[in-house]
């Protein structure tokens, strides 16, 4: 859903704003627990598949992306493996840095007390 000034010409119209499921206030969430599989996180990064690609009814203006295949990483969806789960994605690549962070430091840690 997008709230904006101008009236829209089609569905893949990205003009407005986007509202919905961009809250990230912790009061409109139930926490489960805290995500601390960071290897995981990286592990799963590492080997999920992107591909470079076109929307066949040629949506926001026929643009070339690289991101997944629904069928291919079903963690990065959500609507029933319809759509890409940014929040998940986002969660992901945050733990994958993480990792990565930690494994530079002690990378640094080691060469530094030679």
């Amino acid at each position: 859903l997008r709230i904006g000034t101008v009236p829209t010409e089609n569905v893949a119209d990205t003009g407005g704003t986007v509202v919905g499921t961009q809250t990230s206030q912790r009061d409109t969430k139930r926490l489960v627990r805290p995500f601390r599989d960071r290897r995981g996180a990286l592990a799963t990064l590492l080997r999920t598949p992107l591909y470079r690609f076109r929307y066949r009814n040629r949506a926001y203006q026929d643009t070339e992306f690289v991101g997944i295949l629904a069928e291919r990483s079903p963690m990065f969806t959500m609507d029933g493996g319809r759509s890409f789960n940014p929040i998940t994605a986002s969660g992901y690549a945050i733990a994958a840095i993480q990792e990565l962070t930690r494994r530079l430091t002690c990378v640094e840690h080691a060469v530094a007390s030679r």
